[in-house]
């Protein structure tokens, strides 16, 4: 298994009109990139208040330790 950090942009609509950007990051452990980004997804959306927020990955990077 490998570490990868995730970082999600996430889209709060101020007003119902202007967006102000947020960047949340997780780090996961998965064999490769693409399950790195579903193991993230299921992680953030394990918060009820998660799952209806506009958002997408931008961001996966493998961490060196």
């Amino acid at each position: 298994m490998r570490s990868y950090n995730v970082v999600f942009e996430i889209v709060h609509r101020q007003f119902g009109i202007l967006p102000i950007f947020f960047h949340s990051q997780i780090q996961i452990e998965a064999n490769n990139e693409e399950e790195a980004k579903l193991k993230a997804q299921e992680a953030f959306n394990s918060h009820p208040n998660n799952i209806d927020l506009e958002r997408k990955i931008v961001e996966v990077e493998e961490l060196k330790l």
